[in-house]
């Protein structure tokens, strides 16, 4: 199981650095399984536990086929999937350089963070731009102005410009009203 602690970029274009699991997935031109690891399997045969490698490869496939493969459409896209209770989000990119037969498809699962996701929305429903975003972002993990700028390479006045603004597309005046105004749900 592919764990890593990395900064990677969301769907809104935030920065983040967060313990994941992903799992991969890759498949022929003709749509059969050449590779699962170990995190792909676990997400993709969950809650059942296959009787056999053939059953796993069997399970994975029916589950590839009919919930990303026919989820999306052109050469590359995201689209989520469940698994248990979780969430996926499930990146798929179609390598046909030479022709569809030696195409190979590969699908990157990465367990989407619920309040991540939340904080994501909330920040769109106020027109926050995706640096104001990740700067709220780092805002809601305590982190003073000096640390944001780190985070987000840019100076400490750059920052609070970014909370001064940000302050006024909420209509509050102060850090904290920033963090209660994003984290309420209404």
């Amino acid at each position: 199981m592919l764990c890593a602690k990395m900064r990677s970029r969301d769907a809104n274009g935030c920065r983040e650095t967060m313990r994941e699991t992903r799992g991969l997935i890759m498949l022929d031109g003709a749509g059969e399984l050449l590779y699962a690891d170990t995190a792909a399997r676990k997400i993709l045969c969950y809650p059942r536990t296959a009787d056999g490698e053939a059953e796993e490869r069997k399970e994975i496939l029916r589950r590839v086929r009919s919930e990303v493969l026919d989820g999306h459409n052109g050469s590359h896209g995201e689209i989520s999937i469940s698994s248990g209770r979780r969430q996926y989000l499930c990146s798929t990119f179609v390598s046909d350089e030479f022709s569809p037969e030696s195409a190979i498809v590969s699908i990157v699962l990465v367990r989407r963070s619920r309040r991540n996701e939340d904080l994501r929305r909330s920040c769109e429903q106020h027109g926050l731009t995706p640096r104001e975003s990740e700067a709220v972002l780092l805002l809601t993990k305590g982190l003073t102005t000096k640390q944001i700028a780190q985070q987000m390479n840019i100076s400490a006045h750059t920052v609070k410009n970014f909370i001064h603004l940000i302050m006024v597309k909420l209509g509050v005046t102060t850090r904290s009203g920033i963090v209660g105004k994003i984290s309420s749900r209404n």
